[in-house]
């Protein structure tokens, strides 16, 4: 059997805790996206307990780093997203850790290539990017993602029993490619350099 000349994009959901990545694999010729692949990341379950509240954020940060670093060597990714920062009016957010974890994401990329950039797509680009209301409530995507990406998921969690972080990941993922295949449609193009 031939094998499909491909690429990968990795999606991320950023947290200090839990962030979700999304592995989409892309074929180099057509564009056409071929498979997804989804996790949900969980540090506090593989550190040990008993610091700071602050001390045991960073020691989650580094295990977020560590692993993504990982992650990013054995997929070997065109392009990488994570979803961007955000505030919600009248409430309190998670806004500063989110930096924080993001720019973890960031150091990650750059101990596997300083010269690849982060795309950052926002929430609502990436909850239009798989049919839903742009202002669709976290735990309502799961009907989205699997009517938009179910057909080519080929992780070995049942799609259906995902956390909401890798779902968020899956949504992210797509947002990315539907932006690159926009792209790619205008001409030809280089996407380290996009």
């Amino acid at each position: 059997m031939e094998t499909v000349p491909s690429f990968n994009l990795i999606s991320i959901d950023p947290g200090t805790d839990t962030v979700g990545v999304a592995v989409l694999t892309v074929c180099a010729t057509t564009f056409d996206l071929l498979q997804i692949e989804a996790i949900g990341l969980e540090a506090s379950r593989h550190i040990k307990h008993g610091y700071t509240p602050f001390e045991e954020r960073d020691l989650r940060l580094d295990w977020i780093e560590r692993v993504l670093t990982e992650i990013f060597f054995a997929y070997n990714p065109l392009a990488v997203a994570a979803e961007s920062n955000f505030m919600k009016k009248k409430t309190i957010s998670a806004y500063g850790p989110l930096v924080e974890s993001v720019a973890r994401i960031r150091r990650a990329l750059s101990n596997f290539n300083r010269n690849r950039g982060l795309y950052m797509v926002t929430p609502q680009e990436g909850k239009f990017s798989v049919g839903a209301e742009r202002t669709s409530k976290a735990d309502t995507l799961l009907p989205f993602v699997v009517k938009a990406l179910g057909h080519i998921y080929k992780g070995d969690i049942p799609i259906e029993a995902l956390d909401e972080h890798a779902l968020d990941g899956m949504v992210i993922g797509k947002a990315l490619y539907d932006r690159l295949l926009l792209k790619w449609r205008q001409g030809p193009i280089d996407l380290l350099a996009t």
